[in-house]
């Protein structure tokens, strides 16, 4: 007992150390203000840098947003949504083959939105091998600057439609931010003739190649030069473009949609615009690279960054080390004792059989005569080794309302199965049997051997 309280002394202690330590050496995170740098694009954030007003917006005006907590494989599935929307920049990065699985969904007749300062190529690339560029609005401008998180808009000119769009129906101007970037894709580079005349590089097909007749890109599908739909300052901000039976879509500026941003100018309407999806459409927003997915465990990521976490996998480690050592035998095996399992019962019952089957009536009539005269002579008075049978009779026979003859008669039978070497079992039976009458007679009880 007093080994096992030390161990578990030494247990507590152990685990009390390893907290100590844990808290020491893990750094608690401050809270980081919530900023064009540090930003939170989820529709679940409602400070300045989150969606949830432009969720909240779609919703009220009898869109069907929602949020999607899935991997990108299920976007194929029956009853999927007809808009997806990713806004960067995202928490758990997407990988080449969801981008692939996003494509496929697309070239099927999905729309893909996405909002992000710097998109992946793979949404912008052309198959004609046009270089496509992102660029900031405002190069080289001090991004740390305190009065740029103030004045987010500062010197940046709104933004206009290039050309008629579906996009741009209802949109007089978009007010971008500091922060925004911008899609340039280079002019085709020429050449002088000897006439002075310009020439596009590759001879006389200069005109821009039918998007039915553009060779297939790397997914499989045709695809279409990106096509400025709102610029400013000449940069384009929103670009779109044709994939296999879908279109593509960019802003290249989150701020526009932001909860700050959204309700600047005709940034609300252009929102609307970019993401609509018919009549009966669903409007999907990638939670899932957010942190949001449904398979993710909610335990793990409350406690994230705290060091309930290594204090858990180490007080695993030492309970197996504890078992393990408990479990190791370091010396030769112990013998167990075996219980004695035979009762008193048992032992008289095995008596009985034994004396039964080799027919010692002479012993089993002694132990059970000895055992009467003892007793019976206690009852009266008299000492059992000094008293005669004659007057044990007499005195057994004036208790028990017997005749003295009979009783002394039992007495000397008993006396003689005891002593004979060839007993009858008659006789031992029949004296057996009057010793018992007389006992009941004295009111000798037994009492009765109990089982350890």
């Amino acid at each position: 007992m007093k080994q096992k309280v030390i161990l578990i002394l030494g247990f507590v202690l152990m685990l009390g150390l390893l907290v100590a330590l844990n808290a020491l050496s893990v750094q608690q995170k401050t809270d980081v203000r919530d900023s064009e740098l540090n930003p939170n694009r989820t529709t679940f954030n409602t400070d300045s840098t989150g969606f949830h007003a432009f969720y909240t917006l779609l919703a009220e005006t009898g869109r069907k947003p929602s949020r999607w907590q899935q991997k990108t494989s299920a976007l194929d599935a029956r009853g999927g949504p007809t808009t997806f929307v990713i806004v960067g920049p995202l928490k758990k990065e997407m990988t080449e083959s969801e981008r692939r699985e996003i494509l496929r969904w697309v070239s099927n007749g999905g729309k893909l939105v996405v909002i992000d300062r710097n998109p992946n190529s793979v949404f912008l690339t052309s198959d004609g091998g046009t270089a496509i560029e992102i660029d900031p609005l405002r190069p080289g401008f001090p991004i740390f600057d305190e009065k740029a998180f103030k004045e987010p808009t500062k010197d940046i000119a709104p933004g206009v439609p290039v050309q008629p769009t579906v996009y741009t129906a209802g949109v007089g101007a978009v007010q971008a931010s500091r922060f925004g970037s911008y899609v340039d894709w280079p002019a085709p580079k020429s050449e002088k003739t000897e006439d002075d005349s310009t020439r596009i590089e590759g001879g006389p097909q200069a005109e821009p190649t039918p998007i039915s007749q553009i060779d297939t890109s790397d997914y499989g599908v045709y695809s279409g030069e990106p096509v400025a739909d709102i610029k400013t300052d000449g940069k384009a901000i929103v670009v779109s473009r044709a994939y296999g039976s879908g279109r593509i879509v960019i802003l290249t500026d989150p701020f526009v949609l932001s909860n700050t941003g959204i309700s600047l100018l005709d940034n609300a309407q252009l929102g609307i615009n970019l993401v609509a999806a018919g009549p009966n459409g669903t409007i999907a927003f990638d939670e899932y690279h957010h942190g949001f997915g449904a398979n993710e465990n909610r335990v793990a990521e409350y406690f994230k960054g705290t060091p309930v976490v290594a204090i858990f996998f180490q007080s695993i480690l030492i309970v197996g080390v504890i078992l393990f050592s408990q479990s190791c035998r370091f010396a030769r095996p112990v013998p167990i004792k075996e219980p004695d399992r035979l009762t008193k019962l048992e032992y008289l019952s095995a008596m009985a059989e034994l004396q039964r089957r080799t027919g010692s009536y002479d012993l089993a009539v002694e132990n059970i005569y000895r055992e009467f005269r003892r007793r019976a002579a206690r009852l009266v008075g008299v000492d059992p080794k000094s008293v005669s049978n004659a007057e044990l009779a007499r005195l057994i026979a004036a208790r028990a309302g017997k005749h003295p003859a009979a009783v002394e008669d039992t007495l000397l039978t008993a006396e003689d199965v005891m002593h004979d070497l060839h007993p009858n079992r008659a006789d031992a039976m029949r004296v057996v049997t009057e010793i018992r009458e007389l006992e009941a007679a004295l009111n000798l009880t037994r009492r009765k051997a109990t089982a350890k």
